[in-house]
C-alpha cells in the first residue's frame, strides 16, 4: 500500500529538468504481421551516421523507456552524442522488437521534438527520423496530427517556436531545457515576452524551487486540485504527469478517494477562494492548522499561491482557447473566430479620444459608483458548467459555485486595497513565511503585467493606455470585492465596453462558459491584444485570491 508521507519529506530523487512522466502515446499499429522494421542508413543530417547502432551505448532503462525520462540524454550532455544514441535506440527496438513498445511510448514525442525544438539540431533530427518512417512505414504506423495551440487565433499569428526573434528564441530555450517542451501556452504568452521571462521564473519557482511543501508531487496536486474548480483539462492534464514525474501515487489520479487525510482538508478552502474568495475565514484557517490534517503557516500559504496562480492559468487557458498538447488526451472541438461586431469601430474611436485626452473626472470613489461599475454584467447562473470526465474527478462533493460580491450583504463586507494589499502586507508575508526569493517573483510578475504597455491600440501607436489598463485591473477587483478609496469607479464604464466586460468577468469568475463570439470584445484589437488583457485580468484574480488567503491566515494569527 502506498504510504502517506509528511509532505515535508524529500522529493523523489527526480531530475527538476525533466518534464513528464508516463506519458502513453495512443498509438496504433496498422498491422499485426511483427515484421521487422528497417531504417533509413542515413539516420539524420546532423548524425555521424558511420557508427553502427550495435556499438553505441545504451544506458535507458525499461521504465525509462516508457516516459519522456528516456530523452534525458538530450539535456545533460553532448547533445549531438545523446541524440545519436536515441535514434539508434529506437532503431534498434523497431527492428527488433516486433511489438515495437518503445516506439508505441516515444514516437508522439518524436513528433513533438519535430515540430516544437528551439534547438536546430534536435528538430532536424526527429523531422528526419519521423519522415523516413512515413517513407517507410507509414501504411502500418498512424501518426497523431500536431494540433494549432489555439481555438480561436489563427496558427499563423501565434509565434513558432523556431520564431526569428532572439529575446523570444532565447526564452524558449531556456523553457525548453528546463521543461522539454515550449508548450502551447508559452507560444502564446511570447506575444509578450517580457512578461513570459518573469512568469516562468515565478511559476518555476514556485512549483520546483525550495518551498515549504517540499514533496513535488504534493505542489503538482495541489495545482490539480485549483485548475479542476476552473475546469481546465489542459493544466490538469499538464500538473497530471509532472505529478508522475515526480513519484506520485498513480491511485490518485483516478480520483479524491485515494488522497491523504492532508489533502483532502483543502477541498473546502480551494471551493471557497475559486468562486467566492471573499468568504474564507479565520476559522477556515484554524481548521487546517489546528486540525486533524495540521497545516502549518508556511505550507498553507505554498497551497494558496499554487492555487491562485492554477487558476489564474487555468482563466488565461479558457480566455485565448488553449489546444491540449499533442501527448494530452485528444480533445474534441472546432476552431472559430467571429467577426467584430459593427460598433467596435464606433468604440474603438470613443475610448482612443478618452485616452488621448489624458484625463477623467477625478471624483473619489463613493458606494453608489463602486456598485454601478458592475452594471450590465450579470452572468447567467443557469448556465451549466461543462463536464469533464478529467476534471471532475478532482471537484467531489463541493458544489459551490460563483455569485456576484453583493456589497450590502451583513455576513461580509468590502475590503479596501488601503488597508490590505500586496505590499503592505502580502509581500512581507510572504517573504517572511516562503521566502524573499519568492515574493520577489510573485511582485515582479504582478508588477510587470501591471505595467506592461506597447503604447498603442489596436492600429494606432503614441497612446498612453494607463487609464484603460488599471480599468481592466481595478474591475477584476471590484468583481472580487476589493475595493480603491480613490479610484473614481465611473471610469470603468467609460473605458470598457459591456462585451469587454463580459469577457474578463467570465475570464475570472466562470471561465469555461467564454466562447468564441465572446472574444468579440466591442473593440478593434489585435489577438496579442486581447492576449494581454487576457493575461491582465488573470493576474488581477491571482492577486487577489492570494490576497483574501493572506488576509485569512493574518486575521487568524492575530485572533491566537
Amino acid at each position: 500500500m502506498y504510504k502517506e508521507r509528511e509532505f515535508l519529506s524529500e522529493s523523489p530523487n527526480w531530475p527538476k529538468s525533466c518534464d513528464f512522466l508516463n506519458v502513453n502515446a495512443s498509438l496504433e499499429l496498422k498491422s499485426s504481421s511483427g515484421g521487422a522494421f528497417t531504417f533509413s542508413s542515413s539516420q539524420s543530417d546532423y548524425l555521424d551516421s558511420s557508427q553502427e547502432s550495435a556499438n553505441i551505448s545504451i544506458s535507458i532503462n525499461e521504465e525509462e523507456d516508457k516516459s519522456l525520462l528516456f530523452f534525458r540524454s538530450l539535456f545533460e550532455g553532448d547533445r549531438k552524442s545523446a541524440l545519436r544514441t536515441i535514434i539508434a535506440h529506437l532503431k534498434n527496438s523497431f527492428e527488433c522488437d516486433p511489438k515495437m513498445e518503445l516506439l508505441k511510448h516515444q514516437l508522439i514525442h518524436c513528433i513533438r521534438f519535430a515540430n516544437a525544438s528551439p534547438y536546430l539540431d534536435i528538430k532536424k533530427t526527429f523531422e528526419k527520423f519521423v519522415d523516413d518512417l512515413k517513407q517507410k512505414h507509414g501504411t502500418r504506423l498512424i501518426f497523431p496530427e500536431v494540433p494549432s495551440p489555439s481555438k480561436y487565433f489563427k496558427e499563423f499569428d501565434v509565434l513558432p517556436v523556431e520564431t526569428s526573434s532572439e529575446e523570444v528564441s532565447r526564452i524558449f530555450r531556456e523553457i525548453f531545457v528546463k521543461t522539454w517542451r515550449v508548450s502551447h501556452f508559452d507560444r502564446i504568452v511570447a506575444w509578450h515576452p517580457s512578461y513570459l521571462k518573469k512568469a516562468f521564473a515565478c511559476n518555476f519557482h514556485l512549483m520546483r524551487g525550495e518551498g515549504p511543501i517540499v514533496s513535488l508531487d504534493i505542489r503538482n496536486y495541489i495545482a490539480i486540485l485549483a485548475a479542476a474548480r476552473f475546469r481546465s483539462s489542459y493544466f490538469v492534464c499538464q500538473q497530471e504527469q509532472e505529478f508522475l514525474l515526480n513519484g506520485g501515487n498513480p491511485k490518485w489520479l483516478e480520483g479524491l478517494s485515494d488522497i491523504p487525510l492532508k489533502l483532502k482538508s483543502l477541498l473546502r478552502v480551494n471551493e471557497i477562494l475559486a468562486h467566492q474568495p471573499w468568504l474564507i475565514t479565520e476559522a477556515d484557517i484554524e481548521s487546517l492548522v489546528e486540525g486533524e490534517s495540521k497545516w502549518s503557516i508556511p505550507e498553507l500559504l505554498h497551497c494558496f499561491l499554487i492555487m491562485s496562480t492554477y487558476r489564474a492559468l487555468s482563466g488565461f487557458g479558457w480566455a485565448v482557447g488553449l489546444v491540449h498538447e499533442i501527448d494530452f488526451p485528444k480533445e474534441e472541438f472546432s476552431n472559430s473566430s467571429e467577426l467584430e461586431p459593427e460598433d467596435a469601430k464606433i468604440h474603438t474611436d470613443s475610448l482612443l479620444e478618452k485616452l488621448k485626452g489624458g484625463k477623467l473626472n477625478d471624483q473619489k470613489c463613493n458606494l453608489n459608483n463602486f456598485a454601478a461599475s458592475e452594471g450590465g454584467c450579470k452572468l447567467d447562473q443557469s448556465e451549466k458548467k461543462p463536464s469533464s470526465c478529467i476534471t471532475d474527478k478532482y471537484v467531489g462533493n463541493y458544489n459551490m459555485e460563483h455569485t456576484d460580491f453583493d456589497i450590502h450583504s451583513k455576513t461580509y463586507s468590502i475590503l479596501h486595497v488601503e488597508q490590505y494589499s500586496w505590499s503592505q502586507q502580502g509581500y512581507e508575508f510572504t517573504k517572511r513565511y516562503f521566502s524573499e526569493r519568492m515574493a520577489s517573483l510573485f511582485d515582479e510578475e504582478i508588477n510587470h503585467i501591471y505595467s506592461l504597455t506597447y503604447n498603442k491600440l489596436g492600429k494606432d501607436r503614441g497612446v498612453d493606455t494607463r487609464l484603460f489598463r488599471r480599468a481592466v485591473w481595478v474591475y477584476i477587483h471590484r468583481i472580487q470585492g476589493f475595493l480603491h478609496d480613490d479610484y473614481n469607479y465611473d471610469c470603468i464604464n467609460e473605458m470598457l465596453p459591456i462585451r469587454l466586460k463580459m469577457y474578463i468577468k467570465k475570464l475570472t469568475c466562470k471561465p469555461y462558459l467564454i466562447e468564441a463570439q465572446d472574444l468579440n470584445v466591442g473593440l478593434h484589437l489585435s489577438p496579442s491584444e486581447k492576449a494581454h488583457i487576457a493575461l491582465l485580468a488573470s493576474c488581477s484574480r491571482k492577486l487577489i485570491e492570494t490576497l483574501y488567503g493572506i488576509v485569512a491566515i493574518l486575521k487568524y494569527l492575530k485572533k491566537k
